[in-house]
């Protein structure tokens, strides 16, 4: 086990070839570890296993929706005249919501 990781439940490691999930730290040497591809439940020890690092990128994330001033005028244009589609049409079928 690598030293300064804290061990406790949701924790994802790997033991002799097998990615484990911890459900339950025992005591100061073990810990009930859910087998990911089959569902068994194992008594590990500290020493078996070694954590999944986390995946870190070089760059960050883009942003899932552009922010409001970064859409173009023709773009914005677009969604004005389908929401004002979707609009009317709520008056014609007012039973459907969202």
């Amino acid at each position: 086990m690598i030293e300064g990781v804290k061990v406790r439940p949701g924790l994802v490691v790997i033991a002799q070839e097998h990615r484990y999930q911890v459900e339950q730290v025992v005591d100061l040497e073990h810990v009930l570890a859910r087998d990911l591809e089959t569902g068994a439940i194992r008594r590990l020890r500290f020493n078996q296993f070694v954590p999944i690092p986390a995946w870190k990128t070089e760059e960050p994330m883009a942003p899932a929706e552009p922010a409001p001033q970064q859409v173009s005028e023709a773009d914005w244009q677009r969604a004005q005249a389908r929401f004002a589609v979707t609009n009317r049409a709520k008056t014609w079928f007012p039973s459907v919501r969202n």
